[in-house]
């Protein structure tokens, strides 16, 4: 299951609040290590911030993006998408 909000406090809040239940969960830094972690095993459950998508680790980002669209998923498994709202990814590239 990924979990991905658009605010650092609420992304920092849900890793604490599956933690606190002894649920572990990972934080992806980048969008690049979460397209990673999908394609192991484990960890099941993952929570990122949409802005790990946009260009802190791309360069071109226009270029991700056509790499991600030309190569098959490497994902594990089922997974399931939770979006909460995200806002501020309907203004461009995720600045």
């Amino acid at each position: 299951m990924a979990i991905i909000t658009d605010r650092d406090e609420l992304d920092k809040q849900i890793e604490g609040v599956f933690s606190g239940a002894g649920i572990a969960i990972a934080r992806s830094r980048s969008g690049r290590q979460l397209l990673n972690q999908l394609g192991q095993a484990l960890p099941r459950l993952l929570c990122s911030l949409v802005h790990k998508f946009g260009s802190r680790d791309v360069d071109d980002f226009d270029a991700f993006i056509k790499e991600l669209e030309a190569r098959p998923s490497t994902t594990v498994g089922e997974v399931f998408v939770f979006v909460d709202e995200c806002h501020r990814s309907q203004s461009g590239n995720l600045p």
